[in-house]
């Protein structure tokens, strides 16, 4: 799995934080997350195939095997710059009332999608892709998968989802169009939107 979608998962996401405290057994994790051990194992195996999670044995000092323990790999990081645009939208918007931010977003969104109207829609994708979505336009909607936003804020992705729905309506408003009947779903990581004429 690339990037950030191997800890996308909530349940993988909150092996991960709890690794972050130091190593723990599967049976351990288990227990902190509140999954069935077999859960645990699992999720443990795909972080640990990522190369997000290291797999240690630790001698007992007794017969028998050796307690199986993991750990978060220090170097880990995200390949690439997954959230590095959101990140830019962020700073930027961040402060402030939240009408200032959304405002400040609108303005980013303009800046960023360097809309006309014979390319707005392609301009907005590619806006949208810098910041972390997979985007499709069609003529009357615009569909986002790959969301980035729980990851960004996991307590709060509404704040961020409204900071990308402000940055839309700042690259949209050159090309003549607007975003209507927006619908999110950050759980399913799944947004969508109606686009008509302004």
């Amino acid at each position: 799995m690339p990037g950030l979608d191997i800890v996308a998962d909530p349940v993988r996401l909150a092996v991960a934080r709890h690794l972050g405290g130091g190593a723990a057994s599967a049976a351990e994790v288990a227990r902190a997350v509140g999954i069935h051990l077999n859960t645990a194992r699992a999720h443990l195996g795909k972080l640990v195939d990522a190369g997000v999670v290291a797999r240690e044995n630790q001698p007992t000092g007794r017969r028998g095997r050796p307690v199986v323990r993991y750990r978060l790999e220090s170097d880990w990081t995200p390949a690439g710059d997954d959230l590095l645009g959101l990140a830019q939208l962020m700073a930027t918007a961040l402060g402030g009332t939240r009408a200032r931010m959304r405002e400040r977003a609108r303005r980013w969104g303009t800046r960023s999608a360097n809309a006309a109207p014979e390319s707005v829609r392609a301009d907005v994708r590619g806006m949208l892709r810098w910041l972390g979505f997979e985007a499709r336009v069609e003529p009357d909607e615009l569909t986002l998968t790959n969301c980035p936003c729980p990851l960004a804020s996991p307590d709060r992705p509404a704040l961020v989802c409204g900071l990308v729905d402000a940055a839309i309506d700042g690259a949209l408003q050159d090309g003549g169009l607007v975003a209507r009947a927006r619908r999110h779903d950050p759980i399913a990581r799944r947004c969508r939107m109606g686009l008509a004429p302004a």
